[in-house]
């Protein structure tokens, strides 16, 4: 007879084949080729950072606020260049990295009218932004944030120009979900993977050109990525066609969807049909060319999102974030906001979602709680994929590996926490672990590991790994259509589960899962996990975690359970003898 560990693997699988399941196959090919993509949370290089530059904009107050740092740290600040914000970083950008993306949060402008009635307004001079940037070459920032905006549209517009053209010397910074027109903003920017010297005739602008039949054959090698950006607040913006606001409405995520994939098919679009675009109007698909285009390799959102100073993302957050990988097909979403760091999340096997980066570099004063001065380096590695693994014509990367180098910042610098002797460390190393492990065991779309997927033990550079080919089933929250034929499918598997005699099931893609299996609360196709490991008379624990909510918090948590797991009241004399609830537990 099976053990209960098999039939409950079996009797789960049955019932998580309809409800949505991911599975994997963890065999790696060491031979393939790898890249390393680099993000960071935000960079704030406005008020007292520009202030340490000989040329910067004008304000007397943070002048003087400058100038006193200047006079207690004379040795570390008396000669900071534009490589002295990435600090120890710097390797990590320029030595061993294939594209390097930030969050870019202020504005870049000589403009002296602040938006009215914003509390704190940051601006850095024109002069100084290509010339950082241009230090740890950054392929592309993000302009979706609170701070872009922070001089009016006149400030961005001048943000955007001086990023998209650089510092005279070819290095110019793509840029997306703000810029001087809407499909500035909304479209994604067109990075080579390796990049090129300068990125030059893929994009223009970060925007997608026609590249001649020699660029082609030059580039044939190479891998486009395409990178989205969007902000969630200030809503106030809303009134500004330049700057990509979205909610987490079904109308937003219908408009997301359909940029997404109107782009995953690119076609080339002209000078004139871009500066046509300054009345910040919608591109119409006949202005786009249909000649055929080589698809993304790689697509990434960034996103800026939530509240400040919250360590658990919100329900809203992650339907998001699963959205935007299941159903826009986006792999990598690059969150930040939050001003500190929270959990990353694997939904699926080569996909990633890192909710909330921290900040890189600033000027701000530390909360001793959420220590904004603890950030990191966030290295994605991914590695190219067959076009007969990836299960059609276009080449694809795929990321196999985030590493995560903590970081401090000090005295406007990013620096490399050093793993043997700095306790910061050792504390980013567990907040990272703990903020991580509970995105597995709570909220939308729950994530089932065979074991956690940041690993034990730390990389050679002192660096946090999170394994991003784990064994993990994935049950989500789906679309009502999809969620409906998950459903109708199920009732026949549930027929042919009554028929089987030995209690292995048998479904063609059925393999061996991990122990422990845990599942999300959001509809009847779980209950049939529930009913499926009841059937064989397993015990079943149900933990209700604080970070979870119900939507009517005036009924009785069995009574809730009972409606909303299985859409019906739990027959007692059957079902409740072998249900155990537990509450405020984090799994």
């Amino acid at each position: 007879m099976a053990s209960s560990s098999s039939r409950l693997k079996s009797a789960t699988v049955a019932a998580a084949t309809a409800a949505g399941i991911v599975s994997t196959n963890t065999t790696r090919t060491p031979t393939k080729k790898e890249f390393n993509i680099n993000f960071t949370g935000d960079v704030m290089l406005g008020r007292l950072i520009d202030q340490l530059f000989p040329v910067h904009v004008h304000n007397p107050d943070d002048q003087s606020h400058a100038q006193s740092f200047i006079a207690r740290h004379a040795q570390q600040l008396q000669n900071y260049s534009p490589a002295s914000p990435w600090g120890s970083t710097l390797p990590l950008f320029t030595d061993d990295s294939d594209l390097n993306i930030i969050n870019l949060e202020t504005s870049v402008t000589t403009n002296r009218d602040p938006w009215p009635g914003k509390a704190f307004n940051y601006r850095m001079h024109p002069a100084n932004a290509p010339a950082i940037l241009g230090a740890a070459k950054i392929d592309f920032a993000s302009l979706a944030n609170n701070h872009t905006l922070d001089f009016g549209p006149e400030g961005l517009i001048e943000t955007a120009w001086t990023l998209k053209n650089g510092d005279g010397d070819g290095a110019r910074i793509g840029i997306g979900g703000a810029g001087e027109n809407t499909l500035e903003a909304i479209s994604p920017a067109i990075l080579e993977l390796p990049r090129s010297i300068s990125q030059r005739g893929v994009k223009q602008g970060g925007r997608p050109v026609a590249l001649s039949a020699e660029n082609m054959k030059e580039r044939a090698g190479k891998h486009l990525v395409h990178v989205y950006a969007a902000s969630d607040h200030p809503r106030v913006w809303s009134a500004v066609p330049t700057f990509h606001l979205i909610d987490y409405s079904e109308k937003s995520k219908a408009h997301l969807k359909r940029v997404i994939e109107k782009y995953s098919f690119p076609s080339p679009i002209t000078a004139e049909q871009r500066s046509s675009e300054s009345s910040g109007s919608s591109p119409k698909p006949s202005d786009v060319s249909n000649e055929p285009q080589q698809q993304p390799s790689l697509k990434i959102f960034s996103i800026h999102w939530g509240p400040n100073y919250s360590w658990h993302p919100a329900e809203e957050i992650r339907s998001m974030a699963h959205f935007l990988i299941f159903d826009c097909g986006i792999d990598i979403v690059h969150g930040h906001s939050s001003h500190h760091i929270q959990g990353v999340e694997c939904p699926a096997p080569g996909k990633l979602i890192i909710y909330g980066c921290g900040d890189f570099v600033d000027d701000y004063a530390v909360h001793d709680d959420y220590r904004n001065d603890l950030g990191a380096v966030y290295r994605v590695v991914v590695r190219e994929e067959d076009r007969e693994e990836s299960g059609n014509a276009r080449r694809r990367v795929m990321p196999v590996r985030l590493e995560i180098f903590p970081t401090r910042i000090h005295l406007f610098q990013a620096q490399l926490l050093d793993s043997e002797k700095d306790a910061d460390h050792k504390w980013v190393v567990g907040r990272i672990k703990e903020l991580t492990d509970a995105l597995m065991g709570t909220g939308y779309g729950r994530s089932i590991y065979k074991k956690s997927i940041v690993r034990p033990e730390l990389g050679p550079r002192g660096q946090i790994m999170v394994d991003l080919k784990s064994e993990v089933i994935q049950v989500s929250s789906e679309p009502v259509n999809r969620r409906l034929k998950a459903e109708e499918e199920s009732d026949s598997e549930v027929s042919d589960e009554e028929d089987s005699s030995d209690g292995n099931l048998p479904f063609p893609h059925e393999k061996r899962f991990p122990d422990l299996m845990i599942f999300s609360l959001v509809g009847p196709q779980h209950g049939r996990i529930y009913y499926a490991c009841v059937a064989d008379n397993l015990d079943v624990v149900i933990r209700q975690s604080p970070l979870y909510s119900f939507e009517k918090r005036n009924e009785n948590l069995l009574s809730l359970v009972s409606s909303f797991l299985l859409s019906q009241p739990l027959r007692e004399d059957i079902l409740l003898r072998r249900l155990t609830i537990e509450t405020g537990q984090i799994l």
